[in-house]
């Protein structure tokens, strides 16, 4: 229950300390039984979609270290950090593991796919979707360090960081490309096409997320893909009363990412609705918290102000005056 409704640092606490059960329980046998890869493959999903609204400071720092290589004595990438000693590509994204790495790789931050991944049978999701995920927070963690003031301790040059930023840029757009009908047998298999609504407003999302975090492009430049959101959730919601369900509180994490940057009244209203819709069937507190978000940067936004224009649920956060976590 506290995983669920409790405060946000606590909640991250917790998983904290099952990353460290799972590295030393979980993770030291040769070969792992059946329940206990879906346990992992659990834990890992909510870690990672917890990641993407912890915004890194100091503090995140100095108490996972800063170890620039990947090994065994790194908790499994769970500082969140990239690491320069890792080869970096497309081509490498789009390659299959090694089995044995792949089951020890909790947070997905070596790039990569794994065949036997168990994402797409629970939550419905491509494996390269949360891959990508990891690589663009840790990008986006490297991001924020080397913009303080004194800038020591972001593990990439310049150089090193655009080209992590381009090939995740071409890499999200391969997968956005690979579940539209039309040009799914361009990739001949190269990666999983998971084509429901709800695993496209994942992908379409994080698209979105990784613009606005790495880039900090413009949010009108960003309004078809909010359009193209509003329409997979339309059509979830559209599903859902035909089969008398609710999918919501798995969508909170693309809706907030898309409705922070809905630019149009119309827009605007539509995820306000969701959003109220969400908190109402759903009961979860940051559901309400993430309408007090999205809404507190649309008025700053019709301020009309420079900051204004460019602010976003970041700064919000920076501020420690709001907590929030979607999972």
């Amino acid at each position: 229950m506290q995983m669920i409704k409790g405060d946000p640092e606590m909640r991250r606490a917790y998983l904290v300390q099952t990353e460290k059960l799972i590295c030393v329980k979980g993770l030291s046998q040769p070969a792992l039984s059946a329940n206990k890869r879906a346990l992992h493959h659990c834990y890992a999903y909510m870690r990672i979609m917890a990641e993407t609204t912890c915004i890194a400071d100091r503090m995140s720092v100095n108490l996972t270290g800063t170890s620039g290589a990947l090994n065994d004595n790194t908790t499994y990438g769970g500082d969140f950090r990239v690491y320069p000693n890792l080869i970096f590509s497309t081509t490498t994204m789009s390659m299959e593991k090694d089995p044995n790495m792949a089951q020890r790789d909790l947070h997905l931050a070596i790039p990569g796919r794994w065949s036997s991944t168990l994402f797409p049978t629970l939550y419905g999701i491509d494996e390269i979707f949360l891959m990508l995920l990891s690589q663009v927070i840790r990008l986006a963690n490297e991001r924020d360090l080397s913009m303080m003031s004194d800038a020591t301790e972001s593990r990439l040059s310049l150089k090193e960081f655009w080209t992590r930023a381009k090939g995740l840029e071409r890499a999200i757009d391969h997968l956005l490309s690979a579940t539209d009908p039309s040009c799914a047998q361009l990739h001949g298999g190269a990666l999983p096409v998971v084509k429901t609504a709800t695993a496209q407003a994942m992908y379409t999302a994080l698209s979105i997320f990784f613009h606005r975090r790495i880039y900090e492009i413009d949010p009108t430049m960003l309004q078809g893909n909010v359009n193209a959101i509003r329409g997979y959730l339309t059509q979830i919601q559209q599903e859902e009363r035909d089969q008398k369900g609710s999918n919501n509180a798995a969508l909170i994490w693309p809706a907030f990412i898309t409705a922070c940057e809905a630019v149009s009244p119309e827009l605007q209203s539509f995820f306000s609705c969701w959003f109220d819709n969400c908190a109402r069937t759903t009961a979860l507190v940051h559901a309400s918290t993430a309408k007090q978000i999205f809404e507190t940067i649309w008025t700053k936004r019709r301020n009309g102000s420079i900051q204004g224009e460019t602010y976003s649920w970041p700064d919000i956060l920076r501020d420690g005056d709001i907590k929030f976590m979607c999972i």
